[in-house]
């Protein structure tokens, strides 16, 4: 942080990062076992961070602040009867005054060597918080699902399920949770599925750093 957002610190709002665990995964102290964290995390330590106030911003959204902007990562998908894979992605959330966030995400299939052999997932959607430290995300997807997403705010980490979901008739049905939080400085992601018979566990990770 420089001196002068220091000598500011008025102007802005504080918020929490989240503790990794040092494998690349966020610590959750709520986690059961069946999230895609490791099921021995430490309880959560909490790290003030600053945010400055964005301009324009919705004041619903402020609660969001720490999310808005431009993101890079990698991540990983993993889950039964799924070969396992690894992908580049990028990651926006834009806002233009009005009470929620436009999200977008793109990303490349990797190889060992972290380079680009194809196209991945693409979803994009909107996120509302709705009152309180509810929140709800209304996703859709390159493969033809739309689905809701409801969930609670705690500082910067967001936790949903899947509310309702719209699918093709010749994909089959799932259950999400998904869980953001910012790990410092980098956007940390868990999401885990229910589908096919296999009970909720871990089927994607990644993080991503600011651009």
């Amino acid at each position: 942080m420089g001196d002068a957002e220091q000598d500011h610190q008025s102007d802005a709002d504080f918020g929490y990062g989240l503790a990794s665990n040092g494998d690349g995964r966020i610590a959750d102290s709520l986690n059961d076992g069946t999230h895609g964290m490791n099921p021995r995390a430490p309880v959560v330590t909490v790290i003030p961070m600053v945010f400055e106030l964005l301009p324009d911003l919705h004041p619903d959204l402020n609660p969001l602040m720490w999310l808005v902007g431009n993101w890079h990562g990698n991540g990983h998908v993993e889950y039964p009867e799924i070969e396992k894979q690894t992908f580049e992605q990028d990651v926006i959330f834009h806002h233009d005054s009005r009470p929620f966030l436009h999200y977008f995400s793109q990303t490349w299939l990797t190889d060992d060597d972290g380079n680009r052999v194809g196209p991945g997932e693409q979803e994009t959607g909107f996120l509302r918080a709705t009152g309180g430290d509810q929140i709800d995300l209304v996703l859709s997807l390159h493969t033809g699902y739309a689905h809701d997403l409801h969930g609670q705010l705690d500082g910067p980490r967001m936790t949903y399920v899947t509310k309702w979901l719209a699918r093709p008739e010749t994909e089959p049905d799932y259950t999400e949770q998904r869980m953001y939080g910012l790990v410092q400085g980098d956007l940390m992601y868990a999401i885990d599925r229910e589908t096919g018979g296999h009970p909720m566990q871990s089927y994607a990770w990644g993080q991503l750093a600011r651009v």
